[in-house]
C-alpha cells in the first residue's frame, strides 16, 4: 500500500507534527516538537505476525499494508505513548484511527515530506554555495560565478560606426560598459547616447543622455588621465570606500570600481572623437562661425543669422503683413508674421 518511512527522520517528524497541528493524535492536546513521540497506531511489534495479517483483513486494508507507512504513524505525547506501549486496542478503535483519521491525511503528509525534503536540499545547495563564495577572495571570481549562475555573460568587446543617409550611429563595448549613440547628422544637429553597465553590483543599468548632457557633462575632461580629476561626472573614493568610485550622469549616481571607470572613460574618449568631429563639420557647413549664438530661450542651439535695427524690423513686419499669404495670390503673398518672428511659405506647399 505504501513505502515505509523512517520515523526518526526529522523531515518525517516535522510533516507529522504540522499535519496533526502540533497536537497529540490521541489526546488532542498541544505538544512541543522536541517532546513529540511518533507512534504506530497498529503496534510495531506485530510486524510479520499472523495477528497483523488478521487485523489487516478485519480492517479491510490491502495485504501489502506497511506498518511503517504514514497511514500508521501519528504524533503522540510521551506519556500517552508510554501507557499505550504494547497495550492491545479493540479492532474497532484501530479501524476508526486508520480509516477515519490517518488515511485522509496520508496524501497531505506525503506532500509535506516532499516539500520539506526539497527545501532541505535547497538549503544544502545554498550552504554549499556559501562555502564556495567564502573561497572566492576577489571580485573577478565572484562576478564569474554570478555570471555562471545567472547564465549571463560580460559584454563582448566590440566597436562599430555606421553612417548612412539618415543615421550616424556609434557602438562600443568593453566587458562591463556598453555605449550606443546617435551622432549629429544634418539636418538633426543634436545627438544622444545610451550607456549600459553590467557588473556584480549592477545588471543592465542604463543611463540615457541628450546632446546637452553629452556636451556639458560626458565630455568634460575628455582625453585626460583619470587621476587628474578633470572629469566632473566622476566622484572619487573617500573615507572607508577606497576602491569605490561614483559616476554621476543624468541625475543618476552609480558605484563603479577603478577598472570599470577606466573602461567608461576609454569608450567616452573614443565616442568624443567621432561626435565632436561631426559637430565641427556641421558648424562650418552651416557657417555658424560667422554669426552670434542665441542667448535666449530653451532653443540654445539656435543662431542669429542677421543683426538689424529695431526700425528695420518694424518695416519688415509691415511689409510681411501687407503681403500675408491669406490676403492675396501674388508672388509676394507668402508671409505670416507676428511681433517676434516671420514665416515664409512656398505658394505651392506650406
Amino acid at each position: 500500500m505504501e513505502n515505509p518511512v523512517d520515523k526518526s527522520n526529522l523531515i518525517v517528524r516535522a510533516a507529522l507534527y504540522l499535519e496533526y497541528e502540533g497536537k497529540c493524535f490521541y489526546e488532542g492536546l498541544p505538544i512541543r516538537f522536541q517532546d513529540m513521540h511518533v507512534d504506530h497506531v497498529i503496534p510495531e511489534y506485530l510486524e510479520g505476525t499472523d495477528e497483523l495479517k488478521k487485523i489487516i483483513k478485519i480492517l479491510g486494508l490491502p495485504e501489502n499494508f506497511n506498518i511503517n507507512s504514514v497511514y500508521n504513524l501519528v504524533s503522540c505525547s510521551p506519556n500517552v505513548n508510554q501507557v499505550k506501549n504494547k497495550k492491545e486496542y479493540p479492532v474497532e478503535f484501530l479501524s476508526h484511527c486508520i480509516n477515519m483519521r490517518t488515511k485522509p491525511k496520508a496524501e497531505k503528509i506525503k506532500e509535506r515530506v516532499k516539500k520539506l525534503t526539497d527545501e532541505y536540499k535547497a538549503d544544502k545547495k545554498l550552504a554549499k554555495l556559501t562555502a564556495m563564495l567564502n573561497e572566492y577572495n576577489n571580485k573577478e571570481k565572484l562576478e564569474e560565478l554570478y555570471n555562471t549562475l545567472s547564465r549571463e555573460k560580460p559584454f563582448i568587446e566590440f566597436s562599430e560606426v555606421n553612417k548612412d543617409g539618415n543615421y550616424y550611429t556609434y557602438t562600443k563595448s568593453l566587458s562591463n560598459v556598453h555605449l550606443s549613440g546617435y551622432i549629429p547628422l544634418y539636418p538633426n544637429l543634436e545627438g544622444s547616447c545610451l550607456i549600459t553597465f553590467s557588473n556584480l553590483r549592477l545588471r543592465d543599468c542604463m543611463i540615457t543622455l541628450n546632446h546637452k548632457q553629452i556636451m556639458k557633462s560626458l565630455f568634460s575632461g575628455v582625453n585626460t588621465d583619470i587621476d587628474l580629476k578633470l572629469r566632473n561626472y566622476i566622484i572619487y573614493p573617500y573615507g572607508d570606500k577606497q576602491e569605490i568610485y561614483y559616476v554621476d550622469l543624468a541625475n543618476t549616481r552609480i558605484p563603479l570600481e577603478r577598472k570599470e571607470v577606466e573602461q567608461l572613460t576609454k569608450i567616452i574618449d573614443d565616442f568624443y572623437d567621432y561626435y565632436i568631429k561631426e559637430c565641427r563639420y556641421l558648424y562650418f557647413l552651416l557657417s555658424r562661425d560667422k554669426f552670434e549664438k542665441s542667448d535666449g530661450g530653451y532653443e540654445c542651439n539656435q543662431v542669429r543669422l542677421l543683426k538689424i535695427s529695431k526700425q528695420s524690423w518694424i518695416h519688415i513686419l509691415r511689409f510681411c503683413r501687407e503681403f500675408d499669404y491669406n490676403n492675396g495670390d501674388s508672388k509676394w503673398n507668402i508671409f505670416d508674421s507676428s511681433s517676434s518672428f516671420v514665416k515664409v511659405y512656398c505658394k505651392d506647399q506650406r
